[in-house]
């Protein structure tokens, strides 16, 4: 089994699986996928098939790029050679969301006289390694707003 464990949506991981060709005859190989709906494209092999030299290896570079956040990734692929025989191997993976929090859950502006403006900072704080895009609403008829 590869695990990709809990990867960031939109960061990469990569790991090899080497096939080798124990025997003293050349061999051809195909890896399928056996159970992929073609719904999460966020399993990529670098090469399906190939041919084997006596005692040859062929390694093959499997990469996970989650693309959706909370989607886990369990694809299972069979390695089939040209003399029958047949490998099974599972690729499985977590799509972790940004970690992206606020520095205060509540702001408290006290007593502000009427007319007058007051200023609280509130900062959004973003956990994840990778740069993230956050949007604050307010309702256009309240008094209060972001600058």
């Amino acid at each position: 089994m590869i695990d990709f464990e809990e990867l960031l949506v939109g960061k990469t991981c990569k790991k090899e699986i080497t096939i080798t060709n124990s025997s003293p005859v050349p061999t051809s190989f195909k890896v399928e996928c056996v159970s992929d709906d073609g719904k999460d494209a966020s399993l990529q092999l670098s090469h399906s098939e190939g041919n084997l030299v006596p005692t040859g290896t062929s390694t093959i570079v499997v990469t996970y790029t989650p693309q959706i956040q909370d989607i886990i990734t369990c694809a299972y692929y069979k390695i089939k050679a040209q003399g029958g025989n047949e490998l099974s191997f599972t690729c499985t993976g977590a799509a972790l969301g940004f970690d992206v929090q606020l520095s205060s859950k509540t702001l408290h502006f006290g007593e502000v006289q009427i007319d007058t403006e007051t200023n609280r900072i509130l900062n959004v704080i973003n956990n994840s390694d990778l740069p993230t895009q956050f949007q604050l609403n307010t309702d256009p008829s309240n008094m209060f707003s972001f600058s």
